[in-house]
């Protein structure tokens, strides 16, 4: 059945991406799982990541964006939500604001471009799409990057560029890190957010102090026990939609226009620097099959 394009535009900025295609992918996400499970909007489209082709482009986007039908792009949605519930990428056609998403550049495959998380130092986990991503940045910026995996991918982290890589599991894990920093360790990023996780970020800090930034929360039972000396906050990626982020208790976030422009620009950098070959997306295992399997 033919559906006209017409009233997938009613913002002028946004343009329709078409997401099932031979050669177009969508990429699992943590939050392609959580959102649904803790915040459930029935009837609203799940899935953040993709990566399509542009096949329609509302007017002023077509002025203000470099976009033009036929484009290769890729980029993350903020799904399972009451107030947008189309918003979502699986599904056979996107609606995406026009500066949210990035070019694709000819030497990053669909797959590739989709698991690429362009959403952010010792990281924890860091194996994962997200991490790899992060420490590739953190390089480019200057740091050395301690991360924490499993054995079996030391190797793979330390191919993106981290100095060393200990093992989450252990007893010891915090202090170990801190031995090998000297005592020197300032900044902790933290992808999973588990009483075991954070307890392990903190002892790994330096004594004088520093910054712990997770994606998520700061659990109540913990905060009254946790070093006053360690700055605590926390990072949703959700805000850089620059819309209002309406979720319960402190996932709360006001509209915020003036990051979402951050971001846009941020967008144009990382498609250069992954055509340059200084960013490489996170080794992908493709999955067969399509939407009704």
């Amino acid at each position: 059945m033919d559906v006209p394009l017409s009233p997938w535009l009613p913002s002028t900025q946004r343009a329709v991406v078409q997401s099932k295609d031979v050669v177009s992918a969508v990429a699992l996400n943590h939050c392609d799982w959580k959102m649904p499970t803790r915040v459930p909007c029935p009837g609203a489209v799940d899935g953040s990541d993709y990566s399509g082709t542009v096949i329609a482009v509302g007017i002023t986007a077509a002025l203000t964006s470099p976009f033009k039908v036929g484009d290769r792009v890729a980029g993350a949605q903020m799904a399972s939500q009451r107030r947008r519930p189309w918003a979502g990428t699986f599904t056979e056609y996107i609606l995406e604001e026009a500066d949210s998403a990035w070019l694709v550049p000819d030497n990053l495959s669909w797959e590739e471009a989709a698991a690429i998380d362009a959403q952010l130092p010792l990281a924890w986990p860091w194996r994962s799409a997200s991490g790899t991503f992060a420490i590739q940045l953190l390089k480019l910026s200057g740091y050395k990057v301690v991360i924490t995996c499993s054995p079996k991918s030391f190797q793979l982290v330390e191919s993106y560029g981290a100095e060393k890589a200990f093992y989450y599991y252990s007893s010891t894990c915090g202090e170990d890190i801190r031995a090998y920093t000297n005592k020197s360790l300032e900044c902790v990023l933290n992808l999973i957010t588990e009483t075991r996780t954070i307890r392990h970020c903190y002892a790994a800090i330096r004594r004088g102090g520093g910054r712990y930034c997770g994606f998520e929360l700061l659990p109540d039972d913990l905060i009254a026990t946790m070093r006053k000396s360690v700055k605590a906050e926390w990072v949703n990626g959700l805000e850089m939609t620059g819309l209002e982020i309406d979720l319960p208790g402190g996932y709360y976030r006001k509209a915020n226009p003036e990051l979402h422009q951050w971001f846009a620009e941020l967008l144009k950098r990382f498609s250069r620097l992954i055509g340059e070959g200084k960013l490489r997306s996170h080794p992908i295992q493709v999955s067969q099959g399509d939407w009704k399997r």
